[in-house]
């Protein structure tokens, strides 16, 4: 337990350090008008100031981080839209997020060999462990949480796939193993994964894009809303079409 320990710290210290480092030496405002300026070169567009919010991601560098910070925290968690508040529908879309991708390959495996419980105790922790990892990320530096749930999911299965799977075992402490399988087992006992409760779920599941809005952030990327956009296509063109002959 101890050595599974001391090797999972020494694989995320040069994270930390890294991360430590960028928090210390985050930029400035003349570092960000610096990059700004060289894409204009680039583009062969007239030079301007990259300013608060028109540099999008850059003029972020310039930004100081207690601002920074609240900024994020009051988008991510304290925002509402139609009197519903964004803390609680993060807290119904990440479990069900999770669930999702720790029992997508088990329910739809050919033969049950494919994917054993072994295997999905292993991707659960990965998927907790870079859960943990990005929770600064998620919560206080970054509101674009479309990305950076892609992010997560893909890096997690990324890893899952090339590790071989008595590596990743040995990675993580006995501590860590043991929370994954009792929440596994918990969701497993709320809700049996199966072909059908996966789907569904994936239809109606939305992950709003930037910052939280129930209409356009969370109910405009469901699957069900996109499908029923693509299928509505022709019948608006129609009925734009007859409208204009009267």
């Amino acid at each position: 337990m101890i050595k599974s320990g001391v090797i999972s710290l020494l694989c995320i210290l040069p994270s930390i350090v890294a991360f430590l480092l960028v928090i210390q030496m985050s930029g400035n405002y003349d570092i960000a008008q610096a990059i700004w300026d060289s894409w204009h070169i680039i583009y062969n567009q007239p030079l301007s100031e990259v300013g608060h919010w028109n540099g999008t991601s850059i003029s972020a560098i310039g930004w100081p981080s207690k601002w920074a910070v609240v900024l994020h925290v009051k988008s991510n968690f304290l925002s509402n839209y139609f009197n519903v508040a964004s803390i609680l529908v993060w807290m119904i879309t990440f479990p069900v997020v999770y669930y999702i991708s720790t029992n997508t390959l088990l329910a739809f495996r050919k033969n049950e060999n494919d994917f054993k419980n072994q295997h999905k105790t292993a991707l659960s922790s990965i998927l907790i462990f870079q859960l943990v990892c990005l929770s600064p990320v998620f919560m206080v530096l970054s509101n674009d949480y479309s990305r950076i749930i892609s992010y997560w999911i893909m890096s997690s299965f990324a890893f899952f796939l090339l590790i071989p799977i008595d590596k990743i075992a040995s990675l993580f402490p006995v501590v860590l193993v043991n929370f994954v399988e009792r929440i596994n087992e918990m969701m497993t006992n709320m809700l049996q994964p199966s072909k059908t409760t996966l789907a569904f779920l994936m239809m109606f599941i939305g992950i709003s894009g930037c910052g939280f809005t129930i209409e356009a952030g969370y109910v405009k990327s469901t699957m069900v809303y996109n499908i029923l956009f693509v299928l509505s296509k022709p019948f608006i063109i129609l009925g734009n079409y007859l409208s204009s002959l009267f």
